[in-house]
């Protein structure tokens, strides 16, 4: 009962020591079981432009716009996208942009605002056929 005592008395007197003691041995056990690993799992997404009706069309509209001519510019793009990474992702908004040599400041980035985004087959003429480009989800 005398030792019981002992450790009750220098547990009081040493609660600080103790409290110290414990966090380090919470983080090296957290370390070890690989918990911080879990909490910075980042999706890490793999995307590629496959074969297909990707290109890009820029043609003059023959308008003015502030005295500076305007073009109209149309990009496909037939994407795969693949998360190799660790955690789940989603994806919420697409953003595609181009760069024109044929402007003032050839280092700006032009983004289209309205995107249209096809969630059914694609669809060309080929000659008398056509040539299907199915959706890939």
């Amino acid at each position: 009962m005398d030792i019981i005592n002992n450790v009750i008395v220098w547990t009081n007197t040493n609660s600080g020591f103790l409290g110290l003691l414990i966090f380090i041995i919470t983080i090296i056990v957290g370390w070890i079981s690989g918990v911080f690993r879990a909490l910075i799992r980042k999706p890490k997404l793999k995307i590629e432009i496959l074969k297909g009706p990707t290109f890009c069309a820029s043609y003059d509209t023959h308008r003015q716009f502030n005295d500076v001519g305007t073009h109209r510019t149309a990009i496909s793009l037939y994407l795969s996208v693949k998360n190799i990474g660790s955690a789940p992702t989603s994806i919420e908004g697409i953003h595609v942009g181009y760069k024109s040599k044929a402007y003032k400041n050839p280092f700006r980035w032009f983004w289209l605002k309205h995107l249209i985004i096809s969630k059914s087959d694609f669809v060309t003429p080929l000659g008398e056929d056509f040539k299907v480009y199915p959706f890939l989800m």
